[in-house]
């Protein structure tokens, strides 16, 4: 399998791992990878989820085998349906998402990458969006959108226009990556960290901002909140978090 999930306590791991096309993803991988996050969002023991690749990729784009099968505009129509399912799967996840990148992350790649809530990296990422250097297709307004979000537009812009690739360094100073480790297995032994102390902090908290970030892509700072305030102040983890602080102690959070 290409797109595996485990599971380990409270956290999950969704790995990319198809070495011949240094992780190019296509339709049927992108269909496995909303099957996972299907999983993941049945599962109400889950806390946080990591995506991740491998030493030398995270994902370095499509999968070309599959264009080269098109033979109309709508068949790269169908395709980016495809694409838009996983990522809007994963990004309704209640819980944390977590994508660790090590070497490409690229065309589709920056974009997963962009659909995560957090972006760690190792020191050696390469990020971009080189199509009009590779392919010649062009990504959704959902996409651009999505990049935009983490980077702002004018980068989005260039990245495409210029089809030029950011360093791990480069892409940590505007913001992509919120932090850098040495290599891929720190960057494993990091985003396990990350994921253990996010599983121990509020699930409707979490989930709430979440939505909240998503609310205000779509419809800036008049998106709706009321629902998603009162979701988190009437439930019985917001009583245990005041109760836990006032006593000077852990909070435990149930998710109710």
């Amino acid at each position: 399998m290409s797109v595996t999930l485990d599971r380990r306590g409270a956290i999950a791991w969704l790995r990319i791992a198809k070495p011949t096309t240094r992780n190019a993803m296509s339709a049927q991988m992108w269909r496995d990878f909303a099957a996972c996050i299907a999983e993941v969002a049945r599962d109400e023991s889950l806390r946080a989820l990591v995506v991740c690749g491998s030493a030398d990729a995270f994902v370095s784009g499509a999968d070309i085998a599959d264009f080269r099968l098109f033979s109309a505009a709508p068949d790269g129509l169908v395709y980016e349906a495809i694409v838009e399912t996983a990522l809007a799967a994963l990004e309704a996840l209640d819980i944390a998402t977590i994508a660790a990148v090590s070497g490409a992350c690229t065309g589709g790649g920056a974009i997963l990458a962009a659909a995560c809530d957090i972006r760690i990296a190792a020191n050696n990422a390469r990020l971009g969006v080189p199509i009009a250097k590779n392919v010649g297709n062009l990504t959704t307004a959902a996409n651009v959108a999505r990049l935009a979000s983490v980077v702002g537009s004018a980068r989005v812009v260039r990245w495409i226009l210029v089809a030029e690739l950011a360093s791990a360094s480069e892409a940590l100073g505007f913001g992509f990556f919120s932090e850098l480790v040495a290599d891929y297995d720190a960057l494993e032994t990091r985003a396990r960290v990350l994921a253990e102390a996010i599983a121990h902090n509020a699930p409707l908290t979490i989930a709430g901002a979440k939505e909240l970030v998503r609310r205000i892509r779509v419809d800036g700072t008049s998106a709706a909140d009321s629902d998603l305030l009162a979701r988190c102040y009437g439930s019985r983890d917001f009583h245990e978090g005041v109760a836990a602080f006032v006593e000077k102690r852990a909070a435990k959070f149930s998710g109710r």
